[in-house]
């Protein structure tokens, strides 16, 4: 699967907030 940049955007701000909180 290619994810596009939507994707890819939201998964990386998912694993942001988790390091965060």
């Amino acid at each position: 699967k290619i994810e596009t940049k939507k994707e890819v955007f939201f998964l990386e701000t998912n694993n942001f907030k988790e390091e965060l909180f």
